[in-house]
């Protein structure tokens, strides 16, 4: 991780049973520069996408806005897959 300069985003269940969570914090302490992570409670391996969609959808929505403010869209519009 300190090799990596672009911004990070962390996305991770805290009931993950393949990589345990505590390995995802790890990592995001030592980002150089990190995004507000975001830290599912309840979620588990493959499920974040499916069950937590319209949040997922806004924490990647803010992270890509964080990256340019010319890539935001008018206020109230929400990133739609």
């Amino acid at each position: 991780m300190p090799k990596i300069k672009c911004p990070v985003f962390m996305i991770h269940g805290t009931r993950d049973d393949v990589v345990d969570f505590q390995h995802a914090k790890e990592l995001f302490k030592m980002s150089r520069r990190p995004h507000r992570p975001f830290w599912v409670k309840g979620a588990a391996h493959n499920d974040i996408e499916i069950s937590y969609f319209t949040e997922y959808c806004q924490r990647l929505q803010e992270f890509i806005w964080s990256l340019d403010p010319k890539w935001q869209m008018k206020p109230g519009t929400v990133l739609s897959l």
